[in-house]
């Protein structure tokens, strides 16, 4: 009998059977289940002639929460209702941009609801921030299309980017905000836009008497405030060297003289020079005296993206007056120069495929020499290839050789040191060295 009721029942028992599945499937749905959020971008908000944007907004805001009081969405998606804190127009024009600050209260509490509208929960209410970017459509007039839904610090971020404050500010760290003065026995500071030096490792301190501008300013480049470029002044009991200018002067519509600022002793007194008059446009400069009456200034102006011209200049009466005594060995951009003894000299480069060096020796600046270094080999890689000017230590020659620009073994700042016995022709490798900050700051 049962099995006649089931054949004759079959077919109402199927349909039961899925009406419940899908009753079932349903009250899933409504509990358990999701759907995609309704991104703004995209929506259009519809501005009607003496229609307020801001209250548009409200307008357009309002039926878009409205979707999300429906009962036709699962549940954890519901909101029971929200509450608009405030509108704030952040630009105004073709493209604005509105701020909008509100708080959702959660049909029921979850995560998923406050991931969606990208806010925070805090008793039981989910706190939001957007900012809409608007532009004008294109093909409706009245009417905004919402391009970007973000947060009040991205878009912060960009207006002070894009505004040049970034720029500035990072600029007046780098450039003028005062720095401390590297802790050495000779050694200089700026302050109070002022440079001073010290003979004492900065015991007693004494005003170097030209306007910090007037010492600072380049061609090429930013002027620093807070540091004087590398190579550009000498600091010793017998002598105290800066050189100044080659750049453009605003005010006399041309530009300024290459000089010398120098003391003779530790500061008493200051003498000021011309060295040359014909160089503008002076990206770097680089001065050394080996005697107290023998002086050399080496200058790179005119710069043509990575080709420049570059002069030596020589005073044999301690920087009273000066010649032009001869050219470099390359015309890429220069990295540093100087002379050790009365003749000999030393210039270096930044690498260059192809080039068999980056660093020469000259012998009365007639003849330049290449010198090779020998190659020191660590871990698999070759990273000292930027060599310093040589430097004499106890009468005996050596020379620092750091790593290039992309370089970051051991941080970057380890260096191999090497020493010469036939005043640099040749070198043998001595040491690694971390070293001190030598560069201000």
């Amino acid at each position: 009998m049962f099995k006649n009721l089931w054949h004759k029942d079959k077919g109402f028992v199927v349909a039961l059977g899925l009406v419940g599945c899908l009753i079932l499937s349903a009250i899933g749905f409504y509990f358990l289940g999701t759907v995609p959020m309704t991104e703004p971008v995209g929506t259009e908000i519809v501005v009607h002639r003496g229609d307020n944007l801001e209250s548009m907004i409200q307008v357009w805001f309002k039926s878009y929460m409205e979707g999300y009081e429906s009962f036709l969405i699962p549940v954890k998606q519901q909101i029971k209702g929200y509450e608009v804190k405030s509108y704030t127009t952040l630009e105004t024009g073709d493209n604005p941009v509105v701020q909008i600050d509100f708080t959702i209260s959660p049909r029921v509490k979850n995560q998923d609801l406050t991931l969606a509208f990208e806010g925070f929960e805090e008793k039981g209410e989910i706190h939001c921030q957007w900012v809409l970017w608007l532009k004008e459509s294109v093909a409706q007039e009245e009417t905004y299309i919402i391009t970007r839904v973000g947060r009040r610090a991205p878009y912060d971020a960009e207006i002070y980017y894009e505004s040049g404050e970034q720029e500035k500010d990072e600029y007046e760290q780098e450039f003028i905000e005062e720095i401390p003065y590297t802790q050495t026995m000779y050694t200089y500071k700026i302050d109070n836009e002022k440079c001073y030096v010290s003979y004492d490792g900065g015991q007693m301190w004494v005003e170097v008497p030209i306007d910090l501008e007037t010492l600072v300013k380049v061609s090429d480049g930013h002027s620093s405030y807070n540091k004087l470029q590398e190579g550009s002044y000498l600091i010793s009991p017998n002598k105290t060297a800066f050189v100044f200018g080659g750049a453009y002067n605003a005010e006399e519509k041309g530009f300024s003289p290459l000089k010398l600022i120098y003391s003779n002793d530790q500061g008493q007194s200051w003498q000021t020079s011309v060295i040359s008059s014909e160089v503008s446009g002076v990206r770097v400069k680089f001065v050394s005296f080996p005697t107290s009456s023998v002086g050399y200034v080496v200058a790179a102006f005119g710069r043509t993206m990575s080709q420049e011209a570059q002069a030596i200049f020589k005073t044999v009466d301690g920087g009273i007056t000066w010649e032009y005594f001869g050219s470099t060995p390359r015309t890429s951009l220069l990295q540093a120069a100087g002379f050790i003894t009365e003749t000999i000299g030393f210039f270096t480069y930044p690498v260059v495929e192809g080039a068999d060096t980056n660093f020469y020796r000259t012998d009365n600046g007639y003849i330049y020499s290449e010198i090779n270094l020998p190659v020191i080999e660590v871990d698999g890689l070759t990273p000292f290839v930027q060599p310093e000017i040589p430097y004499f230590e106890n009468d005996e020659l050596y020379l620092m050789v750091g790593q290039g620009p992309d370089s970051d073994y051991k941080g970057g700042r380890l260096m191999a040191k090497f020493k010469s016995n036939d005043l640099g022709m040749t070198w043998e490798f001595v040491e690694y060295v971390e070293p001190p900050v030598t560069e201000i700051g």
